[in-house]
């Protein structure tokens, strides 16, 4: 393909990824050792997935092929980069010690835990006062009770969510909606869950709710008390983006006791493979 008013070959991702002379050999010296110019009539993104899917199936969640795999696909982009906008030339020799240098930061960052600040660290919160307002309004609370739990099985990444609701002191509490998925901790679930219970009640043109949850960890995290894990932190975001479109919007820690029914449900759509939302 010419790009006919510079005269230069034009690229897709196709080329820059899986065809071009580079690729094609960073892919093969790689330590993966995949012939990208294979099956060339798949689309590079069902040709991505298949290999994430298969590194995925043979190693399980912590893959380290996964890592090495899009660790070659960024240091080829930025090669490319580089060689367009720099004019700086671009070998695959360069490319693979690009590709060691963006393993070694991975390994780095996740040796890292996650911990409270020094100033809070043994500290313990009495029960009830585990909580944060994020809503319009911090100093009430709604009588719009929502119970939400997420489920994890840490061998296999399954995982699962469920929140029941009642929006009257005097109703029982009814089921509002479960999901399955895959997840890499407790947290990111707890987080997920959270989230999709706040939109589902943000559909039943609610402005107010008081969120129980048994996970201190996401109310530490919400009330900015903790480091947040990366893999959560765009959820995080996302639900006090949310909140602040609540008048009111409690979120407190409880016992595990006290979100039964949500449990109940999170474990029940983790193991049977099942989704639903309820319509009121």
């Amino acid at each position: 393909m010419v790009d006919d008013e510079e005269g230069f070959p034009s690229e897709d991702s196709q080329h820059i990824f899986r065809f071009c002379n580079l690729a094609d050999l960073v892919w093969r010296c790689s330590p993966l050792q995949i012939f990208s110019k294979t099956n060339e009539d798949v689309s590079l993104k069902k040709w991505i997935q298949s290999h994430i899917l298969l590194f995925h199936s043979k190693d399980g969640i912590d893959s380290l092929r996964i890592d090495g795999f899009v660790a070659v696909l960024w240091s080829l982009w930025t090669t490319r980069n580089s060689r367009i906008f720099r004019d700086e030339n671009g070998h695959a020799r360069l490319v693979l010690q690009n590709v060691d240098r963006i393993l070694e930061s991975s390994r780095t960052f996740k040796s890292i835990k996650p911990s409270l600040p020094q100033n809070n660290q043994g500290g313990h919160v009495p029960p009830g006062f585990d909580l944060v307002q994020l809503g319009t309004f911090t100093d009430r609370f709604s009588n719009s009770i929502l119970q939400v739990d997420g489920s994890w099985e840490k061998k296999t990444g399954q995982s699962g969510g469920g929140w029941v609701y009642k929006f009257h002191n005097d109703a029982p509490f009814q089921p509002g909606g479960g999901f399955y998925g895959c997840a890499n901790s407790a947290i990111q679930v707890e987080t997920e869950t959270c989230l999709k219970a706040m939109q589902w009640v943000k559909q039943q043109k609610r402005s107010e709710i008081f969120i129980m949850t048994d996970s201190s960890v996401l109310v530490s995290t919400l009330r900015n008390a903790m480091t947040v894990d990366v893999t959560i932190s765009w959820m995080i975001r996302k639900i006090k983006q949310l909140a602040l479109s609540f008048h009111i919007c409690t979120i407190i820690k409880v016992e595990r006791k006290d979100i039964h029914q949500a449990h109940e449900i999170a474990q029940k759509c983790r193991k049977s493979g099942t989704s639903f939302i309820s319509v009121i």
